[in-house]
């Protein structure tokens, strides 16, 4: 059977070698490092990585990013099969082996955006954090749902993740003020504290206006919170339940029928006449702050914004690394992952200046009770209160 020849039997085999010369030659024995290999989809982890060698300097040149391309899961599969089983070198005619393409290297970690985990987490080249040597010690902190998001046919977690994305119900305040007589959070939140209660305020909004305010751009606000919410396991109580709300907007016409993504989609935020999107907090600093018409209070829209949780908690994105059997270097490894996943640096790692919504609930609460989250476009009010709400109030069985 091929097996393979791991960093660790060369560096073995080198260790040996130089260990016999030094016993004729009296030179000391030197071992090369380990370097772990890295695949990622998310072309933003070079920066993480580079954080992580500016913190460990030690690790400097030892960690190799490469970002795949297509579809993520079928490519590593590949990947793994081609680095346990090289094919055959092709013989030339003289005799001397040719290689008929460049080597492939074993993934030694694999980084995951939240649309393709679940075909990492039972993969039979993925391992628990347990066996990478990561233990319930070092992951407390964490929102729990970030781990149980991960585990395995042994309900094991496999993936470590350092950031998340809440979402949240992001409303125009002066609607809110019109037509529900606050635009203050808490009472806002009142109005769509569930499902029932958040198509009546539709109806509210709808009838109050005569017709022109519409609760949301679009349906696919709702499938987002659904898929959101439910890891991606969606039971059938949850996916009648969504059917039962996407049918009572549709037929009451309480959505302005854009397609979530497209300009129209994102121009409403502008025009007044839809009250919230369901969103995460890069919508509000991109999006729209792009699309709302100005670049201070009382331009468009700007500074006329708000949050509250909505009726469902649920999470928009999110990463993981998981790592492999045949990892070259595992307890190097799990460093890595410890130093990316729990010790905040991603925390720093955003040129805007953004807060990054890191996997640390201190961390987190620290934020916003320091009022770091303040922004302008929501009227100075703190957002990470209440997105951090959200995060905590996912359940295990929660969280797209």
């Amino acid at each position: 059977m091929k097996k393979r020849v791991t960093a660790g039997i060369v560096a073995a085999v080198m260790a040996l070698t130089m260990w016999s010369c030094a016993a004729k030659e009296e030179e000391p024995m030197v071992i090369e490092p380990s370097v772990l290999h890295i695949y990622t989809d998310n072309g933003e982890f070079q920066t993480i990585a580079d954080a992580v060698c500016e913190k460990h300097p030690e690790w400097k040149g030892r960690i190799v990013v490469e970002v795949i391309e297509g579809d993520y899961c079928s490519v590593m599969t590949e990947k793994v099969d081609k680095a346990l089983n090289p094919p055959e070198p092709v013989k030339k005619k003289d005799g001397e082996p040719e290689v008929i393409e460049e080597p492939v290297y074993y993934p030694d970690l694999i980084v995951s955006d939240i649309e393709s985990i679940d075909g990492f987490i039972n993969a039979d080249y993925v391992v628990s954090l347990e066996e990478m040597g990561i233990s319930a010690a070092d992951t407390q902190g964490m929102y729990p749902y970030t781990l149980k998001r991960t585990e395995n046919a042994e309900a094991k977690p496999t993936g470590l993740s350092w950031f998340v994305k809440p979402g949240a119900f992001v409303y125009r305040r002066s609607v809110a003020a019109e037509n529900l007589g606050s635009d203050d959070p808490k009472d806002v939140q009142s109005y769509m504290r569930d499902w029932s209660t958040f198509c009546d305020t539709a109806r509210t909004l709808s009838k109050k206006s005569g017709g022109r305010v519409k609760m949301l751009a679009g349906i696919d606000d709702i499938n987002r919170v659904f898929a959101g919410n439910t890891c991606f396991r969606g039971s059938e109580e949850d996916n009648a339940a969504g059917a039962d709300v996407i049918a009572e907007m549709e037929k009451n016409g309480f959505t302005a029928g854009t397609e979530y993504g497209t300009d129209r989609y994102y121009r409403k935020a502008l025009m007044g006449d839809v009250f919230g999107y369901f969103a995460d907090s890069d919508f509000i600093f991109d999006e729209l702050t792009a699309n709302c018409g100005g670049t201070s209070k009382g331009m468009g829209s700007y500074g006329d914004w708000g949050v509250c949780e909505g009726p469902m908690p649920f999470i928009t994105g999110g990463s993981w690394i998981f790592g492999t059997k045949e990892c070259t270097d595992r307890e190097f490894a799990a460093a890595f992952m410890k130093a990316v996943c729990c010790e905040r640096i991603a925390w720093n790692t955003h040129e805007d200046g953004r807060t990054v919504f890191v996997n640390d609930i201190k961390t987190m609460t620290n934020a916003y009770n320091a009022g770091k989250g303040k922004a302008d476009i929501l009227g100075g009010m703190d957002y990470i209160e209440v997105y951090s709400n959200v995060a905590e109030e996912i359940s295990g069985e929660q969280g797209q």
